[in-house]
């Protein structure tokens, strides 16, 4: 019975695939917008309370107030996205990897007309608090096991890391309200198949530099885990 346990463990630790994630902290890449319609030349310009895109260049088409309310009202970053793939017409716009949309808008970096013809251009949120890793969806006949976490920040304010599994949170910690840098306690976390883990580091107040490190295995998914 032993030896088939000791072959079941070796079985299992050869299956592992043992990866990492690394990502810095990076404020500039907010929103991005690109325009591929038909006129000549468009751009768009963010001033202290509106977005807006012209096409042809120094033509508004779409003023959105970045203030409050609902499009082409949007307080937020995820509402200025949409106002933008709403009215569409040669515009798209996309969310940065590391923000979650719910970062207020008005604190977009205000920048002169811009052209956005043909070439993605990204704007920058100088406010962003947060760092933040999504681990890649899970593949068929895998699992994901989150092996140990590295954070290091510069700011203000109580930090904290958290993982949610397909955007529900399950684990929380304390990361500290200055400059730190530290290994998570956290415990084996897991994903399946189609699921998806995200690790955020959260400040409460200021956030000027930073890093994340995450560690996983990839195993196959009727792998038997050394312990249970």
């Amino acid at each position: 019975m032993k030896n088939e346990q000791l072959i079941n463990e070796m079985v299992s630790d050869y299956r592992k695939d043992s990866k990492a994630v690394y990502q810095a902290w990076d404020k500039t890449k907010a929103i991005s917008v690109v325009y591929t319609g038909a006129e000549a030349t468009a751009t768009v310009e963010v001033t202290a309370n509106s977005l807006v895109l012209c096409a042809p260049a120094l033509t508004a088409v779409l003023t959105i107030d970045l203030s409050a309310g609902v499009p082409p009202k949007a307080d937020i970053l995820s509402e200025v996205v949409t106002a933008i793939n709403t009215y569409g017409t040669g515009f798209a716009a996309t969310l940065g990897d590391q923000f979650d949309g719910t970062e207020a808008s008005a604190s977009l970096t205000i920048i002169a007309a811009t052209s956005v013809k043909t070439t993605t251009v990204w704007f920058v949120q100088d406010t962003n608090l947060q760092i933040k890793i999504a681990i890649p969806t899970v593949a068929t006949n895998k699992k994901i096991i989150v092996t140990k976490v590295l954070g290091s920040i510069t700011g203000t304010g109580a930090g904290t890391f958290e993982f949610t599994k397909d955007d529900v949170l399950v684990w929380l910690e304390a990361a500290g309200a200055t400059t730190v840098e530290k290994v998570s306690v956290l415990p084996s976390l897991s994903s399946s198949a189609g699921g998806q883990l995200v690790l955020r580091l959260k400040m409460a107040t200021t956030l000027t530099a930073g890093y994340l490190t995450v560690s996983y295995d990839e195993k196959s998914a009727d792998a038997i885990p050394l312990f249970v």
